[in-house]
């Protein structure tokens, strides 16, 4: 995973995932706020920096190759309000531990 700085001092997080997802399994947790991970980062490293939310996409990498990449953006600024909310509001089924560093 990264976190890219855009020319407008944007931040765009990079889950980079390797082999078969599914995606639009994944992309419809996110959106009912059972997956946590790209809100969750999104969430801190704006808090933590201050900086501008762009964008949060999932990088997959082709069997057998690092180098051919699909990327599929799940987070824009669009959705970027929703998602996060969705995802602090189900943060009771998130360890405790977790939630505690938020």
């Amino acid at each position: 995973d990264r976190i890219d700085i855009n020319s407008k001092n944007e931040f765009e997080i990079l889950d980079y995932k390797t082999g078969n997802i599914f995606l639009n399994y994944k992309k419809t947790e996110i959106i009912t706020g059972l997956s946590f991970q790209l809100p969750i980062y999104t969430i801190a490293y704006d808090k933590e920096t201050g900086k501008n939310f762009h964008s949060a996409s999932y990088f997959v990498l082709k069997e057998n190759s690092y180098l051919d990449v699909d990327v599929y953006p799940i987070i824009d600024k669009t959705n970027y309000k929703f998602l996060t909310n969705k995802a602090l509001t189900n943060l009771d089924k998130v360890p405790f531990a977790l939630y505690k560093r938020l």
